[in-house]
């Protein structure tokens, strides 16, 4: 009697069973782009599965390393499934991307601070709650200018839902994920922007020099 295919069968079964939690944790903490690991894995798998002489234990490791493979693929679906509030989202990249902000500006007191992507309408989205959290002022003015500029373009320019804020001597601007996007925006705010962080840091006057009271 020869139970070698219940033993692969079993072993797929606990193997699918296993890496399904894995996955899961690993998106929570990680992201998606912890995929080379998963990629790295699989690869050292597969080249120990063609080391070994016994064909039970080379296909079980084999298993593992093509589930490891399949991992990648699960990592992209359950960001989705995360996306549609299947699964809970992990309230620390929040807290993180405002914690660097402030690292940023109160540590490191750097005069800009530009942050890309996660300026969408994704649940996964958080950039501007998490720099709105950190603000002193508001400078609106700035993201609303790159919004219309590129209204001209593209109509879903206006479901961009970046901010531009102040806090202490830093200005904190949220631009698209895109490299082209954030290109084309600085490119649009570059001359005035020049003279916001100079106005910002005390070496320049508001418009014209002159002095409004209210």
């Amino acid at each position: 009697m020869y139970i070698h295919g219940i033993i692969l069968g079993l072993v797929s079964f606990l193997t699918i069973g296993i890496f399904h939690p894995i996955v899961i944790w690993a998106e929570y903490h990680f992201t998606e782009k912890i995929w080379p690991v998963f990629a790295f894995a699989g690869v050292v798998c597969l080249f120990i599965s063609c080391m070994i002489e016994n064909v039970v234990g080379s296909a079980m490791i084999g298993v593992v390393g093509f589930s490891c493979f399949w991992s990648i693929i699960e990592l992209k679906q359950q960001t989705k499934r995360v996306e549609r509030g299947w699964f809970p989202k992990n309230p620390d990249r929040y807290y993180k991307t405002s914690q660097s902000l402030c690292h940023l500006a109160d540590q490191r007191q750097v005069e800009l601070v530009i942050t890309s992507g996660g300026t969408g309408f994704s649940l996964r989205d958080q950039t501007p709650e998490a720099t709105l959290a950190v603000a002193d002022r508001n400078a609106p003015g700035i993201t609303e200018y790159i919004r219309m500029r590129f209204s001209q373009i593209t109509d879903r320019a206006v479901l961009s839902r970046g901010v531009s804020v102040i806090r202490k001597g830093t200005l904190i601007i949220n631009l698209p994920g895109s490299v082209k996007a954030v290109r084309e925006s600085l490119e649009f705010i570059l001359n005035p922007l020049d003279h916001g962080l100079k106005v910002l840091r005390g070496s320049a006057s508001e418009c014209g020099g002159k002095e409004v009271r209210m």
